[in-house]
């Protein structure tokens, strides 16, 4: 598994954990965690001992204190990384107020319409590209402002397909 971690909003880290191997930006990384209650952890890396104290989890984001210095470490998939490269956006409606086209295409059906209330992962509409539909869902919970686009529109990448209410 390949993970992205940005900490603190500031440092980024690549994770490939494959097995008993594990590399940190492509650099194999020797350690051992031992879970000692249940959010509190032990790490031994480099010779050296931390104490992980696990304070939040809330999505893809862990808040965690490791020897009383506080992180916010924020994870992405290898998924998650290829939908933010495509412009699909991730999160809350409120956090993303426009659906943009992942890649070129046609709309073949829109399934909502303006003033229309959507939770996360509701469809919103189909994308036709390279002779695949692909169902468009809802970034997060919101209501539908205004929709652009029509049925049958040739639409570009990273074209506003509907925009939510802020």
């Amino acid at each position: 598994m390949k993970l992205t971690c940005t900490i603190n909003k500031d440092q980024s880290v690549s994770l490939e954990l494959s097995g008993k191997k594990t590399l940190v930006n492509g650099k194999e990384f020797d350690y051992q965690l031992t879970q000692k209650k249940s959010s509190h952890y032990q790490l031994m890396a480099n010779g050296k001992s931390h104490e992980i104290r696990i304070l939040s989890v809330e999505g893809d984001q862990i808040w965690m204190l490791v020897d009383d210095y506080e992180l916010r470490l924020e994870t992405k998939n290898e998924l998650d990384l290829m939908m933010m490269k495509l412009g699909v956006a991730t999160g809350s409606a409120v956090d993303n107020p426009e659906v943009l086209a992942p890649m070129p295409g046609t709309i073949l059906d829109i399934m909502v319409s303006p003033g229309q209330k959507v939770k996360k992962g509701d469809s919103l509409l189909v994308l036709n590209a390279m002779k695949m539909e692909n169902v468009i869902k809802a970034p997060g919970d919101g209501e539908v402002y205004e929709i652009s686009v029509s049925a049958g529109d040739n639409v570009n990448k990273n074209q506003v397909l509907i925009s939510f209410s802020v």
